[in-house]
Parts: C-alpha cells; structure tokens; sequence
C-alpha cells in the first residue's frame, strides 16, 4: 500500500505520466510513460526526483525492469535511470530477492547530529498532523527511529561514561 500512496502523490502531481509504482519495504516502478508529446523536457526527470526522494523519506529500495515495450530505447532508460542512482544487476546479489534488472537503495540523506533530528522529526510529525497519509507517517517514523538512536548515543559518550564510573566511584 505504499507503492499506491507514491502511485497516487505522483499522479497528482504529473496527470499526463501513466505510473505504477507497488510494495511497501521494496518498492517496485511498474511503469512510468511520458506522453511523447511531452518527452525531452524534463517530466520524467521531475517524477522520478520526486519517486527516489520519497523512497529516501522512508527508507525504501526501488526496483524496475527498463523496457522498450511503450516506446522507449532501452538503453537509454538504462543510462536514465542511473543518473538517479540505479544499479544494474549482474548476477545474484547475496541478501536481495529482487527480479527486476535494476535497483537502487536508498540515500541516508538523515543528519546524525541529535538536534538536527529533533526539528527534522518535529516537521515531519506537523506534516503528518497536517497531512495524516501514510507516507507522512512512514517519514516521521524513520526520523523519529534516527533522532532516537542519535539521542541514545550522546548519553553514552566516552566523556559521559567516565563521569558516571567516577561519580560511583567517589560514593
């Protein structure tokens, strides 16, 4: 269902683009057909900025398969999409089960620093309180997983660990 969701925000956005995107953890670009009218002047550049960073929002592998079968050169779509990160497969790769020939993971576009992550998850929440949809949510949760786990780690510094052992040991 959060491949309907990225289907849906896209198609909002591009009325004119026929796309499919499908899955939840590992998403899955169906199709994406530019008019040929419209093509060469940036659309599927913009839809597919738009797709990659929603799947870095959540945290999300996008997979697709190039073809030909709706007008397009195969080989350059190969050489389109990766401009946006996508990798052709060769072969298996260990921990994967994808089918289609080219993936891309996604891009911890995330700050490390705790008081980063607090305002990012901050927004993110206000966003989802203004907008509840599901890709909302599943942003506000990987920022909120991070600024945790950032927070987590400027309790047990090196600096704060040696003040907690003195602190036992003087009592």
């Amino acid at each position: 269902w959060v491949g309907d969701a990225i289907t849906d925000s896209l198609r909002a956005k591009y009325p004119s683009v026929d796309i499919s995107v499908a899955g939840d953890n590992t998403l899955y670009l169906g199709k994406m057909v530019v008019p040929k009218v419209q093509r060469n002047q940036g659309i599927g550049t913009q839809a597919m900025n738009d797709l990659v960073k929603q799947a870095d929002d959540i945290g999300a592998t996008v997979t697709l398969s190039p073809s030909a079968d709706f007008g397009g050169n195969k080989e350059k779509l190969k050489d389109f999409y990766k401009r946006f990160g996508f990798v052709q497969i060769t072969g298996r790769i260990k921990g994967f089960s994808i089918a289609e020939s080219m993936y891309r993971t996604p891009q911890e576009n995330l700050s490390t620093n705790f008081s980063d992550l607090g305002a990012m998850a901050t927004q993110a929440y206000a966003d989802y309180k203004a907008n509840p949809n599901q890709l909302n949510a599943l942003r506000y949760q990987r920022i909120k997983k991070a600024a945790d786990n950032a927070y987590v780690k400027t309790q047990t510094t090196p600096s704060n660990r040696y003040r907690d052992w003195e602190t036992d040991r003087k009592s």
